[in-house]
């Protein structure tokens, strides 16, 4: 079996809390390239929070982005899958009343509500939140979006109620996941990583059995487990390493390059 795909979640599996860029990636994912092999990568992010990574990594090649809601490739977007929050703007309303950072994204920008301590936080990244949405003005009817995420940055417990609520409530009209106790994202029904996984193989011809994905996640489970060769990254959380085909003995981007070479290159 050869790869001819490594795909990757970014947070927590590529970078850490403070973004860097480690060199070896770089390293690797050119020695990729010069090898036939495609290097990708599957994440939340929307793509304005992927265009440092892109630049820096030299990715050339198409990348999924918002739990695969969409597909970029450069500037192009080649697959969108997006919905509408009128059925949950009530609800939208009432986790911004209680205090929770609540963000939308559309396949290019992600914005919020309101300035939190989250948004500030992520501010001084210089790359993010730089518009906001006005919940009274802005027309929910037309709007479109491909993620929407609330946020308990303070950890209060409130995210608790919300969860069990949209699960309840819109769990067949929404694609619903969870990171940690602090945040609830939902995207569109149906889509997640795996899927944006598989459309990307069939934009790239690309077969199951040659696929590497690796992640540190829940989240990133499905494509773990749907690819040829699935990845946990030694920071990973237990449930996912319980799943992969392949533990890394390093964390974040190191263990990446740890498989890549294992896998692509017949290394150790």
């Amino acid at each position: 079996m050869a790869i001819k795909l490594v795909v990757s979640d970014i947070d927590g599996t590529l970078i850490d809390g403070t973004e860097a860029i480690a060199p070896e990636l770089i390293e690797a994912a050119q020695k990729c390239k010069e090898h036939g092999v495609v290097f990708s990568f599957a994440t939340g992010r929307t793509k304005e929070l992927v265009a440092r990574l892109v630049k820096t990594v030299g990715i050339t090649s198409p990348y999924v982005i918002s739990n695969g809601a969409c597909i970029f490739q450069e500037e192009k977007c080649l697959v969108s899958h997006n919905f509408s929050v009128e059925p949950i703007l009530s609800v939208i309303r009432r986790a911004d009343a209680e205090g929770l950072t609540v963000t939308l994204s559309d396949e290019r920008t992600e914005r919020a509500l309101r300035l939190t301590d989250y948004v500030k936080e992520h501010q001084k990244f210089g790359d993010r939140f730089q518009n906001f949405i006005d919940l009274d003005k802005h027309d929910w009817k037309n709007a479109r979006f491909v993620k929407v995420m609330f946020m308990d940055e303070h950890h209060t417990g409130k995210i608790k109620a919300f969860r069990e609520e949209l699960k309840r409530d819109f769990g067949q009209q929404y694609w619903i996941t969870t990171y940690a106790d602090a945040a609830v994202e939902l995207g569109p029904c149906g889509c997640n990583k795996m899927t944006g996984v598989k459309e990307l193989m069939e934009l790239l011809d690309i077969r199951q059995d040659e696929v590497m994905a690796c992640g540190d996640f829940e989240n990133d489970m499905e494509m773990v487990e749907y690819a040829g060769v699935g990845v946990a990254v030694d920071n990973a959380c237990d449930s996912l390493k319980a799943k992969a085909d392949y533990v890394a003995s390093k964390p974040y981007a190191y263990g990446v390059v740890e498989a890549i070479e294992k896998y692509c290159f017949g290394g150790v």
